[in-house]
């Protein structure tokens, strides 16, 4: 199809990376930042502790996802690094900002599911640091593996797991 190939110019595995990023990225962290700034001050008895820094947060994380999408989506993985350091200072700004939150509380004691919860919010940075180091590496690479392992067991499915034990 001539039509899609102008398109998308670049092979297609290259768009499924993006895509599944995208769909990772853009749908799952997104939406457990985004929660976190509503559920973590409801559960914990506290509230937003800079709105500015919330915002910003989120407009970061989703500039920098559009940075990598197109970046992966062409094949230039060494533009994604861009892409992903924006990501990477957004996450930094919102557990800057979880943080603050908890400091903030009034419910000192934190039961198992925002325990787990906090835990799968906690491994977003060290996700970006094993996604950056992915951004170097060859495709067929382990780390490339660990690093979608690290994104859906570790901050999806314990994220997920936390916020169904406190719901």
């Amino acid at each position: 199809v001539p039509a899609l190939r102008a398109l998308l110019p670049h092979p297609g595995g290259d768009w499924l990376a993006a895509h599944a990023h995208l769909g990772i990225g853009g749908i799952f962290i997104n939406l457990i930042v985004g929660i976190s700034f509503r559920l973590l001050p409801l559960f914990t008895l506290s509230s937003l502790q800079s709105p500015t820094r919330t915002w910003l947060a989120c407009l970061g994380l989703n500039a920098g996802l559009a940075v990598i999408f197109v970046a992966i989506g062409l094949g230039h993985f060494h533009c994604a690094l861009v892409g992903g350091m924006i990501v990477t200072v957004a996450l930094a700004m919102a557990l800057g900002e979880m943080f603050a939150i908890c400091a903030s509380r009034q419910r000192r004691r934190l039961d198992w599911g925002l325990r787990l919860f906090l835990v799968a919010v906690g491994l977003l940075l060290p996700l970006t640091g094993v996604g950056l180091v992915a951004a170097l590496t060859d495709p067929g690479s382990p780390v490339r593996n660990f690093y979608a392992l690290l994104a859906l067991l570790g901050v999806v499915g314990l994220a997920i797991v936390g916020m169904l034990h406190k719901i």
